[in-house]
């Protein structure tokens, strides 16, 4: 999960140590709408994965997003 953790770290702007299971939409000020979908887009270049939009609209944390790339994994 590194690799998940960088692209969200670059994604957002912020240092990879504060990519943690707690980070989300609420707290996290850059993560826009926008952003998200700019996220979603390199996890799916960067990881070789698709995401469903019922997963696109699930995912509120990084934990959220832990989860269903480790499913796809």
């Amino acid at each position: 999960m590194d690799q998940l953790q960088e692209v969200v770290a670059r994604s957002f702007g912020i240092p990879v140590d504060s990519v943690t299971d707690d980070l989300s939409r609420d707290k996290l000020e850059a993560w826009t709408s926008l952003n998200h979908l700019l996220l979603v887009t390199e996890i799916e270049e960067v990881m070789g994965i698709q995401f469903t939009s019922d997963e696109v609209l699930k995912i509120k944390s990084y934990r959220d997003l832990r989860e269903i790339v480790s499913a796809k994994n």
